[in-house]
C-alpha cells in the first residue's frame, strides 16, 4: 500500500530519489499483487490527471539504470507521453516476459510512436503480435472501426495494412478492421471517377 501511495502522490524529486527503494518493493510483489497495484494506480491517475498535467519534470536519464520494467511502468502512469517513451526506450525496449502491465505499456508506446513516425510500424506490429499471443491487446478505442472511419484517414500505411490483413489471425480484430479500411481507402484513391474519364474523353460532346 505504501508503494501505491508513493506512486500516486509523491512529487518528481521524491520519486527520482526513492526510485531504487520503490523498485525493491515492486519487485518483491507477487504477480497478482503487482497487477492489482498497476490497475489501481492506472485507474486512479486517469481519473485525476491527463497527459498535460502529469509529471513532465520526471528526469528519466537521472533515474538508476537498473530499474525493473515494473517500476518503469509504474512511473509511466505519472508522466506525459514523451517521458513514457523515454521510460520504454531505457527499461522496456527489449522486454520478452509475460507481465501484462509491461506488455500493455509497450503496446501503448509503440502505437503512439508508429502513428507519429510511420517508419516504426514494423516494430510496432511485432510488439502487438507478441502481446496478442499472450492474450494482451491494445485498448479497443485505438483501432475502433468508427474512430478510424470518422477520422477520414488511413491509420496504417498501405503496405503495413496489407501485411496485417495477410496475417489477420495474429492481430486483434480491431487492428485487422482498421487495416482493411486502410486497404480500401488506398484502392479507392487509385480509381478514377467515371465523371472525370467522361469529361476527359468527351463522351457526351456532340
Amino acid at each position: 500500500m505504501l508503494s501505491l501511495v508513493m506512486l500516486a502522490w509523491a512529487g518528481p524529486t521524491v520519486l527520482s530519489r526513492l526510485a531504487s527503494q520503490l523498485d525493491d518493493i515492486l519487485c518483491s510483489l507477487g504477480d497478482a499483487e503487482w497487477e492489482k497495484i498497476a490497475f489501481l494506480l492506472r485507474r486512479a491517475l486517469r481519473l485525476t490527471r491527463n497527459d498535460q498535467n502529469g509529471l513532465p519534470d520526471l528526469h528519466v536519464k537521472g533515474l538508476p539504470s537498473g530499474l525493473s520494467e515494473r517500476t518503469a511502468v509504474a512511473l509511466s502512469y505519472r508522466t506525459d507521453n514523451n517521458h513514457r517513451r523515454c521510460l520504454f526506450d531505457r527499461y522496456c525496449a527489449h522486454y520478452s516476459g509475460r507481465d501484462r502491465a509491461v506488455v500493455e505499456f509497450s503496446q501503448e508506446v509503440a502505437i503512439r510512436r508508429a502513428i507519429a513516425e510511420p517508419s516504426e510500424w514494423d516494430r510496432c506490429l511485432a510488439i502487438i503480435e507478441r502481446g496478442y499471443s499472450l492474450g494482451v491487446s491494445p485498448p479497443s478505442i485505438v483501432f475502433h472501426p468508427r474512430r478510424v472511419q470518422q477520422s477520414g484517414t488511413t491509420l496504417l500505411p498501405a503496405e503495413i495494412a496489407r501485411n496485417v490483413v495477410a496475417k489477420a489471425d495474429k492481430y486483434p480484430a480491431d487492428l485487422v478492421v482498421a487495416a482493411e479500411w486502410s486497404c480500401r481507402r488506398a484502392l479507392e484513391s487509385l480509381i478514377e471517377p467515371v465523371g472525370t474519364i467522361a469529361e476527359r474523353e468527351a463522351w457526351f460532346n456532340q
